[in-house]
């Protein structure tokens, strides 16, 4: 999970929102000492943290509830998607 953190943590240090966080888009390499990649940008955004985005992208399962309204989401929506699929 702290791989995963900190992938995440990177990609909102580039102001860039994942937007489509789920356990099918997290990839894992190895067995004894496992590395842990994001995968699948084809919905990331550039967004600033002030700044929001109106389209609707994501699994179902693990969107945050502002995306499933066709509200406005940020960056937070990644952290949302996150906690959904560690529960």
């Amino acid at each position: 999970m702290s791989q995963i953190i900190r992938g995440l943590a990177y990609l909102h240090e580039q102001e860039l929102g994942h937007r489509d966080l789920k356990p099918k888009n997290i990839l894992i390499h190895g067995l004894d000492e496992p590395i842990v990649k994001l995968a699948d940008f084809g919905t990331v955004k550039q967004m600033s943290k002030e700044s929001i985005a109106s389209m609707v992208v994501g699994t179902a399962d693990y969107v945050a509830p502002e995306v499933v309204a066709s509200k406005p989401s940020s960056l937070s929506s990644d952290i949302f998607s996150l906690v959904a699929f560690s529960l």
